[in-house]
């Protein structure tokens, strides 16, 4: 009979997905995607194949379905081989997933419709095959004698559903390294570090004509609501301010040194120049300076932390400050003001009052700029299907 529960338990997932339903109602989405992947695929094995095919099983028994069931070893063999398959692919799928790379998790999909295909085939056969006999022969009467519910099913069940469920919840609940536990830990993290996030602006310069940025690029949240942003992203944008007329040049360090050999400190880039120049001493005015708030320990539960200074490098007075921290795990934000969009890039240009001085470059110069090797990181909100 579990033979049977097993083969409407995979049609049941084939057409229904409920187990994807029940864990997208119960777990969090990241928190579902914190797992390791072999993990992921034992409680997606687990939700959508095997309850399904317990409650089938039970749900068999008790209404005694051996009475009407006219099943042949031929349709056992049919739907045993097609859970065998899909058990197996199933099963190797996992294992691969343990293995890093993705190599070989890549190569149990390419083999996947070797293994799908005839399982599904079978199984289809063999309940359609089983349907129209027990549909013909139900005026027929059955010479099966309806069996009571046995202690040994009492067993086997409470073993093939405790057995997984003690381990579900030892690994999302109650180890070390739970993930609903990691999740509340980032959570409490998140709130006591939001407490010093904010962004303060001591001065609002005028006609600043250039910068020094200690990193070239920041993130950016889109569709922030309540503290929560549906994307996210990175991206340079001190060479976007040159060349959109926002300043006459930037200054940053100069990471090109083992590219064209050059050993000055800094590299200076005009616009429409995305190498830049090698310059020993800085002329610019003020600096914008980033660094990370979050430890190792926050790191690992999904939280970050950055600290944005801008200051007068004349006098070394502190201009605006910007701290914002962010937990993947709960894709809340705190530091930013409102909702909306947030990024680093709009701090600077808001801090630094940046308006356009001089006539940004023609669709020609924008177009040798991106092939030059300028970009931003798009947002993978837009990316997704």
């Amino acid at each position: 009979m579990f033979n049977i529960a097993l083969a409407v338990g995979f049609a049941i997932a084939s057409l229904l997905s409920p187990g994807k339903r029940i864990l997208a109602l119960v777990i969090d989405g990241p928190v579902l995607q914190s797992l390791p992947a072999y993990q992921g695929h034992l409680l997606m094995a687990f939700a959508s194949y095997l309850v399904p095919a317990v409650l089938t099983f039970l749900l068999l028994r008790f209404v005694h379905a051996e009475r009407w069931l006219r099943t042949r070893p031929a349709i056992h063999a049919l739907l045993g081989i097609g859970n065998a398959l899909l058990i197996l692919y199933v099963t190797v799928r996992t294992f691969a997933s343990m293995i890093q790379g993705g190599g070989p998790s890549f190569v149990v999909l390419q083999f996947a419709p070797f293994f799908i295909f005839p399982a599904w085939t079978l199984l289809t056969v063999g309940l359609i095959w089983l349907a129209i006999r027990s549909i013909r022969g139900r005026k027929e009467e059955s010479e099966i004698v309806p069996r009571s519910w046995s202690s040994t099913e009492t067993l086997g069940v409470v073993l093939v559903m405790g057995i997984p469920t003690a381990a579900i919840s030892w690994t999302l609940f109650l180890s070390g390294d739970a993930p609903f536990r990691q999740a509340r830990e980032a959570e409490q993290m998140f709130r006591q570090r939001c407490v010093t996030a904010g962004e303060k602006i001591y001065e609002h310069p005028q006609n600043v004509q250039s910068i020094y940025l200690d990193r070239d690029g920041g993130q950016y949240f889109d569709s922030i609501t309540n503290g929560i942003y549906g994307g996210y992203g990175g991206g340079i944008f001190g060479e976007g301010f040159v060349n959109n007329g926002l300043l006459m040049y930037i200054e940053k360090p100069n990471d090109r040194q083992r590219v064209d050999g050059s050993t000055a400190k800094y590299r200076r880039h005009v616009p429409k120049d995305w190498k830049g120049e090698p310059v020993e001493e800085l002329t610019s005015e003020y600096g914008v300076f980033q660094k990370s708030l979050a430890t190792d320990q926050e790191t690992k539960l999904g939280l970050s932390g950055t600290e944005v200074t801008i200051k007068n490098l004349r006098n070394e007075h502190i201009v605006s400050s910007l701290i914002f921290f962010t937990s993947s795990r709960h894709r809340s934000i705190c530091g930013h003001a409102g909702n909306g969009r947030f990024s680093v890039s709009d701090f600077v240009r808001k801090s630094l009052n940046l308006t356009r001085q001089v006539p940004s470059p023609s669709p020609q110069d924008a177009m040798e700029k991106n092939n030059g090797g300028i970009h931003e990181t798009p947002n993978p909100a837009t990316q997704r299907s």
